[in-house]
């Protein structure tokens, strides 16, 4: 016998009745609440105003496929050592706030921990989507300070000589407005889930400045060899039509 789309309802309505979230205590379960809330707000205000065009279309493709591989490849045991994890899973999220307009870099840190959580670890639902929510806000915002760069200092495209040194410490100064940005919302959710939690021994620690400064430094490496690549591969067409209009 099939069941009623009332039954449907019901069940349902009780399922989401007992999602995890309703048991946080309410300023907690607010704020978790408001983060994802606000990160889609942005992401529909940053669609909107975007350019879409079939080669950041690629970008971003190449670029979520490489993160979702180096995810799979993380060891679950990364998991396993407290409630702020370092999986380095920003480190592709900065080469699409660089490379591609803010919207790109607001919604890779999705299917990134979706992957996560279906290959790597299961966790607590609603703090994967907090997590999403945090990263995107930040290296959204990231993406945005970074093409408001002159592009004598910046710009979409590696440069050569002194440009390469300024665009170089320009994705440098991106990578930590998206690191110390997501960071801040992540250790607000801590603090009040735990307000006993001490801001050391979260993220100022030996072992979290260690791995975070290696994070910091392998998105870096890992935005300028792709927008290496990228230059070396414009070259040759950006010839042809040299020769063409000629």
């Amino acid at each position: 016998m099939r069941v009623s789309s009332v039954t449907r309802r019901l069940r349902a309505t009780v399922a989401i009745r007992q999602w995890a979230w309703w048991r946080l205590p309410p300023r907690l379960r607010f704020y978790v609440g408001i983060v994802p809330a606000a990160a889609v707000l942005a992401i529909g205000v940053a669609a909107a105003q975007t350019s879409w065009r079939p080669d950041d279309l690629v970008k971003f493709v190449l670029l979520l496929g490489c993160g979702m591989i180096s995810v799979a490849a993380t060891p679950r045991i990364a998991y396993g050592q407290g409630a702020m994890v370092r999986d380095f899973l920003t480190v592709w999220v900065l080469p699409v706030a660089v490379l591609l307009p803010p919207v790109y870099a607001m919604v890779t840190p999705g299917p990134l921990l979706v992957m996560t959580q279906w290959r790597v670890h299961r966790g607590v639902v609603y703090r994967r989507v907090f997590t999403a929510a945090a990263i995107g806000l930040a290296y959204g915002a990231a993406s945005l300070a970074f093409h408001a760069m002159p592009a004598s200092f910046a710009g979409g495209a590696l440069g050569t000589g002194v440009h390469a040194l300024t665009w170089t410490a320009a994705v440098a100064a991106c990578e930590v407005i998206g690191w110390l940005g997501h960071h801040v919302l992540l250790v607000a959710a801590v603090k009040l889930s735990d307000p006993t939690a001490r801001l050391a021994d979260l993220v100022l620690n030996r072992e979290a400045l260690q791995a975070d400064f290696a994070q910091i430094d392998l998105g870096i490496v890992v935005t300028l060899v792709v927008a290496k690549l990228g230059r070396d591969i414009d070259k040759p067409r950006n010839l042809a039509k040299s020769v063409t209009v000629e």
